[in-house]
């Protein structure tokens, strides 16, 4: 497993946000009661079924992977959020990860990145990361405008 240091781990969860765009809104589109309420039965199937719709909308099959709903704040004070665990499976890339989501933002938080030749150099690694998310999207996303909704990367946003 690779360890980058704080500002490579920042660049990757940034440069994943951005592509995980398209998938966040496509998300906002589920009713978020359906999924807290299904989740919490233990009823995975259905979320699975659900968020994975989702993700073929956005990337190619088998590259984007729920792992399960990792956490829900439903508080009196603040939005909910919504904290998916996923993984990206690549030939180069191993990457598990949490989209936290909130009706207007999201945010990335990385757990586990491996490359399976990385490089000495962080900004090659970075880079490795940025060409295959270009090649998991689908093609119809390639043009999308990354500035549709707001994410940052990070779990704090």
């Amino acid at each position: 497993m690779m360890k980058p240091d704080w500002e490579d781990l920042t660049n990757c969860e940034r440069i994943l946000a951005k592509a995980m765009v398209p998938l966040a809104d496509d998300l906002r589109l589920l009713d978020l009661e359906h999924l807290v309420a299904v989740g919490s039965q233990r009823k995975s199937g259905n979320v699975e079924s659900l968020i994975s719709s989702s993700i073929e909308f956005a990337f190619q099959p088998g590259t984007i992977q729920f792992v399960r709903i990792s956490g829900v704040d439903l508080a009196w004070d603040r939005r909910p959020r919504l904290s998916i665990d996923l993984e990206l499976r690549h030939s180069e890339i191993n990457v598990y990860f949490r989209l936290h989501l909130e009706s207007l933002t999201a945010a990335v938080e990385i757990d586990y990145l491996r490359f399976s030749n990385p490089s000495p150099v962080a900004l090659v690694n970075t880079a490795k990361l940025a060409n295959c998310l270009a090649a998991v999207r689908k093609t119809h996303l390639s043009t999308y405008e990354l500035n549709h909704s707001e994410i940052a990367g990070g779990a704090n946003t």
